[in-house]
């Protein structure tokens, strides 16, 4: 197409060249998605994976202390009692890491996706209205 100045090209140049700009701007949308989204799953994985990490090794440890600790305070007190008490402790220190692998887990969708979309309505709705003068 032309390089001119709107003025001097006609209706049809226009128009092309108008398709031309939306095709493009689309393209680049649709590449912004794709890596945004790449991005979000990367880190969806990274604190998924930590979370896991936390949990299998909360469970393990979990298994071991009480097995000790029920052993250990049986002696002063009965076994019932040592669980219940080891098992509230646990409970706490999973509740901490679970915590921490969801806090590492939020996103926002697509967000610089929708902020380039939005300036580019502004910036479209400018045109217009400059245009419309």
């Amino acid at each position: 197409m032309q390089d001119g100045s709107a003025k001097q090209m006609s209706t049809l140049e226009l128009v092309g060249r108008t398709i031309d700009n939306l095709s493009a701007l689309i393209d680049k949308q649709v590449q912004l998605v794709m890596l945004e989204i790449r991005e979000e799953l990367s880190t969806l994985l990274r604190g998924g994976s930590i979370l896991i990490g936390g949990l299998v090794s909360l469970f393990l440890m979990i298994i071991a202390l009480i097995l000790a600790g029920i052993m250990a305070l049986s002696a002063v007190m009965p076994g019932w009692l040592a669980a219940l008490i080891f098992a509230a402790a646990f409970l706490l220190v999973g509740a901490i890491l679970a915590l921490i692998g969801l806090s590492r887990m939020r996103i926002r969708p697509l967000g610089r996706t929708i902020d380039t979309i939005r300036e580019d309505t502004e910036w479209a709705r400018q045109r217009l209205k400059s245009n419309g003068k």
